[in-house]
């Protein structure tokens, strides 16, 4: 794809209630979704998905 970005990824995992708080300026959506349906859905949608997630999930 030839991107040369020196990237860090994220993964956060833990319990929480209630609702996230999301910056619009750094994130346009979230859901939350188990790992089970994200690797599901990565499959099935992967154009809605940043080219980041695709590389992490395989790491997670």
């Amino acid at each position: 794809m030839g991107l040369t970005e020196n990237e860090y990824d994220h993964v956060f995992v833990g319990n929480h209630d209630g609702e996230p708080k999301i910056n619009p300026a750094e994130a346009e959506n979230w859901q939350w979704m188990n790992l089970a349906d994200l690797k599901n859905d990565l499959k099935n949608n992967p154009d809605i998905y940043s080219h980041w997630i695709k590389i992490a999930i395989d790491k997670f």
